[in-house]
C-alpha cells in the first residue's frame, strides 16, 4: 500500500492512495488490458530506478500500480 503523508493545502486525498504490486513484466499486463478493453494503458519507464510502471484504476476508482524491472539491454 502506498501512503501519502505529506502536509499541505493540496486539494487531493491523503492517506492510502494506491496499492502496488511487483510483477514480472508490466508490458505483458498492458497487452492483456489492451486485448480486453481495446485501449493500451501507458507504461512509464524510470531508467534511473531501473523500473517500468503501469497504473490502472479498478471499477471503483481505486489506483493499482504495477512495477517490473526494466528489460536488460541486449
Amino acid at each position: 500500500m502506498i501512503r501519502d503523508n505529506r502536509a499541505g493545502a493540496a486539494n487531493r486525498p491523503r492517506g492510502f492512495v494506491k496499492v502496488g504490486f511487483r510483477v514480472p513484466d508490466v508490458g505483458a499486463v498492458a497487452d492483456r488490458v489492451e486485448a480486453a478493453l481495446g485501449e493500451r494503458p501507458r507504461v512509464v519507464e524510470f531508467e534511473a530506478h531501473g523500473v517500468r510502471i503501469l497504473q490502472l484504476s479498478d471499477p471503483e476508482g481505486n489506483k493499482i500500480q504495477l512495477t517490473s524491472p526494466m528489460p536488460k539491454p541486449e
